[in-house]
């Protein structure tokens, strides 16, 4: 996940843009990581692109709007590379204190096949 501040024009990428903190389970086996780099990681490890492998979860993006750090909650059940169901909770953050306006949703290698996301709005 990666944000803006220029309705999209352009996407904030640098090594140190993002922080996230992830708990992950793959059959039996648990294990947790911490992040910093270029995008807000989603998943434990990585999205398999074999037949019918797939990933869908959630992401909650907190005060987006705001001058403070825009935070975000994930939850993801996804098939990994080795073709395991796996599991992914967490959290992230943009370090830099300001408003954002646009979201991108990107792989770390390769692209999204095909997809559907929704965007909800709360009051």
């Amino acid at each position: 996940l990666r944000t803006s501040t220029n309705g999209g024009g352009s996407y904030d990428s640098g090594g140190s843009d993002y922080e996230a903190q992830n708990h992950f389970s793959v059959g039996n086996t648990e294990g947790g990581s911490r992040f910093s780099g270029s995008y807000i990681r989603i998943t434990g490890s990585g999205i398999g692109n074999g037949a019918n492998e797939s990933c869908s979860g959630s992401i909650r993006i907190y005060s987006p709007s705001s001058a403070g750090r825009t935070q975000t909650t994930h939850e993801a059940g996804y098939y990994n590379t080795l073709g395991d169901y796996s599991q992914s909770v967490g959290s992230g953050l943009r370090v830099s204190a300001t408003a954002i306006d646009a979201l991108q949703v990107v792989m770390n290698t390769g692209n999204i096949d095909s997809g559907t996301f929704k965007l909800y709005g709360y009051k």
